[in-house]
């Protein structure tokens, strides 16, 4: 029957996208279902903000992590989905974010006022050291999405989800969808 599979991702913003593009790649048989336009809901817009900049070294690995993400969909793509452009960071806490930074191996420095300048023209130094993040950059939000529905291919189920049951049936406008016979049924709210 069309439309059986072990994962439902139900929402095709960058999460569900990248849920059911992970699952897929892992060879787990995945569909992901949206009614409205792939990425337009909290996704939807040209660019958002990659940083490695946090407080708390735990967050910072993650990021770290979530950038070599970033960099595997780029190759994948054929494109850059994150840009070079770095992020500039001013905070009174640069220096103990620079050492969370370096702790984690992530590329950055400390500038001081001048470069700042140099860096943001635009903008007036806030005084003191400021973080450069040279690993960050504006993320081709609109880009990223439109790689991975093009890599879902018909994996992305254009329809809306009126309901899933306990036993893993999808239900929705054109009737139910079912898990395969085998296996563990999942379904993925993203």
């Amino acid at each position: 029957m069309q439309g059986r599979a072990e994962v439902a991702v139900v929402g095709a913003g960058i999460v569900g996208l990248a849920a059911a593009d992970a699952l897929a790649r892992a060879g787990v048989d995945a569909l992901c279902f949206e009614a409205a336009e792939p990425g337009s809901g909290q996704s939807a817009g040209y660019t958002r903000v990659f940083r490695h900049a946090h407080d708390r070294a735990d967050l910072v690995e993650l990021v770290s992590c979530a950038r070599r993400g970033w960099d595997e969909w780029s190759e994948l793509a054929g494109e850059s989905l994150v840009g070079d452009e770095g992020v500039l960071f001013a905070s009174p806490e640069a220096e103990d974010l620079a050492a969370l930074l370096a702790a984690a191996g992530v590329e950055h420095r400390l500038v001081d006022e001048e470069e700042q300048r140099r860096l943001l023209p635009v903008l007036t130094p806030p005084g003191g050291p400021a973080l450069y993040d040279m690993r960050g950059g504006a993320i081709h939000a609109r880009k990223a999405v439109a790689a991975l529905v093009a890599r879902l291919g018909d994996r992305l189920v254009r329809e809306e989800v009126r309901s899933v049951d306990r036993e893993g049936v999808v239900e929705t406008a054109s009737g139910p969808r079912r898990r395969r016979s085998h296996g563990t049924s999942v379904t993925v709210f993203a």
